[in-house]
């Protein structure tokens, strides 16, 4: 009868083990997918508005997965763009003399948001693409 007490014993405390594992690998959080980085690459026509002034802008960015790179050119400077993408949202910065961080989304060949400069004043800005690279 000991023998039959001690192996239902280590029965059910087998089952509790497999039971327990099985629950924690079920339990444990799955990473959230990655976001493919919607394609932005070739050239952009922006148009900006707000405390900055006004004023329309070219840029032609160069995308590397979410990572952008690239030129712009406007009326007061011209200098680089550095940046990324997550999913279809976008922020880049312009570099230069009066750098700008530009965030927003994009969809298809427009793209919309606000932006800041390195003073803290505001703007809104939309942009369409006018060429694929």
């Amino acid at each position: 009868m000991q023998i039959r007490n001690r192996s239902v014993k280590i029965l059910s405390a087998l089952a509790v083990i497999a039971f327990l594992a099985a629950f924690a690998t079920s339990a444990s959080p799955t990473p959230a997918p990655e976001k493919t980085p919607v394609n932005v690459a070739g050239t952009w026509e922006i148009h900006v508005s707000g405390e900055i002034g006004t004023s329309t802008q070219t840029l032609d960015i160069v995308q590397q997965g979410d990572g952008l790179s690239g030129t712009y050119k406007g009326p007061y400077q011209t200098g680089q763009i550095e940046g990324t993408v997550d999913g279809n949202a976008i922020k880049f910065r312009l570099t230069g003399k009066y750098p700008l961080l530009f965030k927003g989304d994009v969809t298809g060949d427009t793209m919309s948001g606000t932006l800041t400069s390195k003073e803290g004043r505001g703007g809104i800005w939309s942009g369409r693409r006018s060429k694929r690279a």
